[in-house]
């Protein structure tokens, strides 16, 4: 952990600076990125059908979510590389 300090010497403190806005967008990517239907958090977060402003959201919690199945999909691929082959 790293103490940042202010021009004035007094300690910043990381939560004085978190907006309800901020929350708000992290929970609609938390949601989307568990697999939450976009139309459900839609409703919960009041965005409109079609809402550009939405699917920012929704490229952000893709993108998270593209690059787990990459992960999943290189530790297969060694698996299967390390493993011996049975035949039955």
């Amino acid at each position: 952990m790293k103490e940042i300090k202010t021009r004035q010497g007094s300690t910043w403190r990381f939560y004085q600076h978190i907006t309800a806005h901020t929350m708000r967008r992290t929970a609609i990517t938390t949601l989307l990125v568990m697999g939450v239907s976009e139309v459900m958090v839609r409703r919960i977060s009041g965005h409109a059908p079609g809402s550009k402003e939405f699917y920012k959201y929704v490229g952000i919690a893709q993108e998270y979510l593209n690059h787990e199945v990459r992960n999943a999909y290189k530790k297969l691929v060694e698996l299967s590389s390390t493993s011996p082959s049975k035949s039955y």
